[in-house]
């Protein structure tokens, strides 16, 4: 199975390095293949790596 990792944080000073390992943790036990993506991003009306990763083409 593919899957796509999304970290967030909502500021600069913040980063997302224990989001990542935990989910890349949990992806590799369950033998997925993965691609992470991450974004520091305060507003929810411009997320444009989250935009991104919903139209992913894992195919």
């Amino acid at each position: 199975m593919k899957v796509a990792l999304y970290c967030r944080v909502s500021t600069n000073e913040q980063d997302t390095l224990a989001q990542r390992e935990t989910l890349e943790k949990y992806a590799k036990a369950k033998g997925w293949e993965y691609q992470t993506f991450e974004e520091t991003e305060s507003s929810r009306k411009t997320r444009p790596i989250k935009q991104r990763v919903l139209t992913y083409p894992f195919g």
